[in-house]
């Protein structure tokens, strides 16, 4: 589903009233870009309203949008190979999660439930690509957002890990992943 961006009036209109402005501020991934660029992102957004308990997204899923959480909380969480459900972050207001589906438009590497009643603002696919065309700088602080959730994400398989970590494969080197990205965003189309 393509979400169009707002006209210029819309967007200055939406700031105050809907605390998107705000929100994106907030967020690491956009605090770098000047007060034009994030008034044009919000144009981007919709919002989405859930209940607690209900599942966002199941690991598998069609990753096609990001998520800022506006108000709520949400739990991100994987299953081992022991079938024990591993936590990887719980996320509040302020937060954002669902990037990296979203950059690669593979299907979900987690799980998403609303624990509590939530309000979201989502960026799709198509739009955040379209927006980060426009601002080398998005590139890099998306990247960086990502680099972190990474190394968190190999601190938490470190210390969960009892076997020699040399014999597993884990499927992505952080590293690469990173580097790819930043070549495909940053390519001209």
């Amino acid at each position: 589903m393509r979400m169009p961006s707002a006209p210029r009036s819309l967007v200055e209109d939406k700031r105050p009233a809907s605390g998107q402005y705000a929100l994106l501020r907030s967020v690491p991934l956009f605090a770098a870009l000047d007060d034009a660029a994030v008034e044009e992102l919000c144009g981007y957004l919709h919002p989405v309203e859930l209940k607690g308990g209900s599942s966002l997204f199941r690991v598998g899923d069609s990753g096609d949008a990001m998520y800022f959480i506006e108000s709520g909380r949400i739990r991100i969480t994987v299953t081992d190979a022991d079938g024990r459900e591993v936590i990887l972050a719980s996320l509040g207001h302020g937060d954002f999660f669902g990037e990296m589906a979203m950059l690669d438009g593979h299907g979900r590497s987690a799980d998403a439930t609303v624990t509590e009643d939530s309000r979201l603002a989502v960026l799709t696919r198509e739009n955040f690509l379209t927006f980060v065309s426009s601002d080398a700088r998005i590139v890099l602080e998306m990247l960086s957002a990502v680099t972190l959730r990474l190394r968190r994400t190999d601190d938490l398989l470190r210390h969960r890990v009892s076997r020699n970590a040399n014999e597993i494969h884990f499927g992505i080197d952080p590293f690469y992943f990173v580097l790819d990205w930043a070549q495909y965003l940053v390519a001209p189309r």
